[in-house]
């Protein structure tokens, strides 16, 4: 799949090209790839074309080297351009959450329903901090262990902390979002915590706030039954619009 110039993405799809249904863009976060996404593909895929791409230097997608937030989210758009000319929705995990959110303000006509999971305005310091130190050392590790949650190499890995994260704030952002926003988040989400997923949500107009109070971070495999069926809430809602 050819993304910015001289540079692609890989593109995992599943569902009908040409069906009724909105499309469906599936947004991983930072370290993930498009597997984070198989409960939702298989289940949102009976229904509608769905496209899961894998970030730059994740999954399979390559590396071209240190990458700002507009980077990453100019392959976005490139691919937007390319694949959904028209309406869609958009469904983002944690730092998929800010590119995704950056696709509903500057598309407001065209992305038509939104959704937010484990997701925030920001990364809080402290836990960016951690999660470079943990990457440091462990990512290659945690990629050959856990290969559906983690995707990059240690040096990846450790670039997106350092170059790519403290770009990620669109408090101001979501002031601007016009789309009706699920927002779903866990109770025990260890880098986003509940304050914040509440703070995301009232910032939203147009949001609602599902909580799985036992949840951790990547509630699509933890709890894709539930997450599922709020998606499909979702979408459903936005048939008639």
């Amino acid at each position: 799949m050819t993304s910015t110039p001289g540079h692609w993405l890989h593109v995992t799809e599943a569902g009908p090209a040409d069906g009724e249904r909105l499309p469906v863009l599936l947004v991983h976060g930072g370290c993930g790839s498009w597997q984070n996404w198989r409960a939702q593909l298989e289940f949102l895929g009976r229904n509608h074309r769905v496209l899961a791409p894998d970030l730059r230097g994740h999954g399979g997608s390559p590396w071209p080297g240190p990458s700002t937030v507009d980077e990453f989210y100019t392959d976005l758009q490139d691919l937007v351009r390319s694949e959904l000319p028209e309406r869609f929705a958009v469904i983002a995990h944690s730092f998929g959450g800010y590119l995704a959110t950056r696709l509903a303000v500057d598309y407001p006509k065209r992305v038509q329903a939104l959704a937010l999971v484990n997701t925030a305005g920001h990364i809080p310091r402290g836990l960016a901090y951690r999660l470079l130190e943990l990457f440091s050392d462990g990512a290659s590790l945690m990629r050959q262990l856990r290969p559906s949650v983690i995707s990059t190499e240690s040096r990846v890995a450790k670039s997106i902390l350092q170059k790519t994260l403290p770009g990620w704030d669109c408090w101001e952002l979501y002031a601007r979002l016009s789309v009706p926003t699920l927002v779903a988040v866990g109770g025990l989400d260890p880098l986003i915590p509940l304050e914040l997923g509440r703070r995301t949500a009232n910032a939203i107009a147009r949001s609602r706030l599902e909580v799985v109070p036992a949840g951790g971070h990547v509630l699509m495999w933890q709890q894709p039954e539930r997450l599922n069926g709020w998606l499909e809430e979702l979408l459903e809602s936005r048939r008639s619009a």
